[in-house]
């Protein structure tokens, strides 16, 4: 992904879904949602990313390679930005070699 590419992913997943390939994989970006289960007081707000083990249609099969609750959205996004989940790299590292899908 090109820089504006990057900008424009990253509010996409701030409000939504996406998907990516990195490496041959392909990953599902489940933007910030409230979380079902509330483990203080104050509600809490859940992203995910999904590693697709399987690409045909209908297959369930995923692994969840990140996941975070905080208290808002851009703290999500902050979590997902700095976790080293691409080989060991950032997003920011990894980004270059993501192609939006």
């Amino acid at each position: 992904m090109d820089s504006q590419e990057v900008n424009f992913f990253l509010d996409t997943i701030m409000y939504g879904e996406a998907s990516a390939i990195y490496r041959g994989r392909c990953y599902f970006f489940n933007g910030p949602c409230f979380s079902s289960t509330k483990p203080s007081p104050e509600a809490l707000l859940r992203m995910e990313v999904y590693r697709l083990e399987d690409t045909r249609p209908n297959s369930n099969a995923e692994t969840i390679i990140f996941t975070t609750s905080q208290t808002t959205a851009n703290a999500c996004l902050q979590a997902f930005l700095e976790a080293k989940i691409w080989d060991g790299r950032t997003f920011w590292e990894a980004a270059p070699e993501m192609e939006w899908i």
